[in-house]
C-alpha cells in the first residue's frame, strides 16, 4: 500500500518500513531481524552515502552463525547492495491512488471503498490467571492505565514523561509493552521459552493478538495467552517499582518472575495444571 522511496535514508526505517520491496525486510529476513541490535534503525544507519564512503554496516546483538542466518545475510546484502544514498529527502509512494506521492485524499478514498480490518478491542479473559492480571490487561488494552502519558492528559505534572526503562520515548501503553528496548528483550526471552518464533509488535493490542499466530493446540494457545498477559502485568509491576522505589530491573529478572508466578498459578488454577517445575521451565506439557 505505502512504500518508502529512499533518498538520504533518514526517514525510512531499514527493517520496519516497506521500501526496497512491498514487504518490510523484517518479514523477508526474520532470522536477521531477530539478531539486529537496533530494530528501529533508519536506512542511513546501515547503508553509507557516496560522500561518506559507500558501504553496508551491520550492527548485530550476536554475529549470524547458523546456516539459515548466513544465507539470509547473503541474500539481504545482495538485495540492498545497489541502493544509492544521496542528499534528497526520503519520500513515500502510494499505490492506491492516481498520484505517486502519498496524499491524505487518496487514503480517504481508499478507506471508503476498501474492506478495511477494524481494530478489535475486545478482551478475552484467561481463566488460569487471577482477576488482578485480567483486569489490568483489559484496562491496558483500552489505554486506561496510569502511564505518564495518560497522567499528562489529565493535567498531572509528570516531568518529561519519558519511559522509565529506556528514556527514549514518551511512556505510553503502546511504548511500554511493545517498543521499549528492555521490553523487546523480554518478549524475545518469552518467545524462546514458549518455543515460538520471535515476534515484533507495535501496540498493546498487537501483543494480545500474538497467540492467534503461534499455531499448536487450543490448550497450548491458552497457556501462551496467559503467559503474555502475565508478562505485561509483571512489566507494569517492574515499572511501578522503578517509579516509586527506584528499584532497577532487567530482562532476566522479569522472565524469571513470569516463570515462577506462571507455574504457581497454572498448577493451582488450571484443570490440567499437574506439571512438574522442570517441565514448566522447558515449556513441555506431557498431559496435552
Amino acid at each position: 500500500m505505502i512504500r518508502g522511496i529512499v533518498g538520504n535514508g533518514r526517514k525510512v526505517r531499514f527493517w520496519i518500513d516497506p521500501w526496497i520491496t512491498s514487504k518490510p525486510l523484517k518479514d523477508l529476513y526474520p532470522d536477521l531481524f531477530r539478531l539486529e541490535e537496533n530494530k528501529w534503525c533508519y536506512v542511513d544507519a546501515i547503508i553509507g552515502s557516496q560522500h561518506h564512503g559507500r558501504g553496508i554496516t551491520w550492527k548485530w546483538k550476536k554475529q549470524p552463525a547458523l546456516g539459515s542466518e548466513v544465507d539470509a545475510l547473503i541474500d539481504c546484502h545482495k538485495l540492498v547492495a545497489d541502493v544509492v544514498i544521496d542528499e534528497k529527502d526520503d519520500r513515500w509512494f502510494w499505490n492506491h491512488g492516481p498520484n505517486v506521492e502519498f496524499s491524505v485524499r487518496d487514503v480517504r478514498k481508499w478507506l471508503k471503498g476498501a474492506d478495511v480490518l477494524h481494530y478489535d478491542s475486545r478482551f478475552t479473559w484467561c481463566k488460569w490467571l487471577p482477576n488482578k492480571c485480567n483486569i489490568f490487561m483489559w484496562r491496558a488494552n483500552m489505554d486506561r492505565i496510569p502511564t505518564l502519558h495518560a497522567l499528562r492528559r489529565r493535567n498531572i505534572y509528570v516531568g518529561e514523561g519519558m519511559c522509565v526503562f529506556c528514556g527514549e520515548a514518551e511512556e505510553t501503553s503502546d511504548h511500554l509493552f511493545s517498543a521499549c528496548r528492555l521490553v523487546d528483550g523480554v518478549w524475545n526471552g518469552i518467545a524462546s521459552w514458549c518455543k515460538i518464533y520471535p515476534f515484533f509488535v507495535f501496540s498493546t493490542n498487537d501483543v494480545l493478538q500474538i497467540v492467534k499466530h503461534v499455531g499448536g493446540s487450543k490448550a497450548k494457545q491458552d497457556i501462551i495467552y496467559g503467559v503474555i498477559i502475565l508478562t505485561c502485568w509483571r512489566i507494569w509491576n517492574a515499572r511501578n517499582e522503578k517509579v516509586f522505589t527506584s528499584k532497577d530491573t532487567n530482562v532476566a529478572q522479569i522472565i524469571s518472575d513470569v516463570k515462577s508466578l506462571g507455574y504457581l498459578w497454572f498448577r493451582g488454577r488450571h484443570k490440567g495444571g499437574s506439571i512438574e517445575w522442570k517441565d514448566w521451565c522447558n515449556f513441555y506439557f506431557p498431559m496435552m
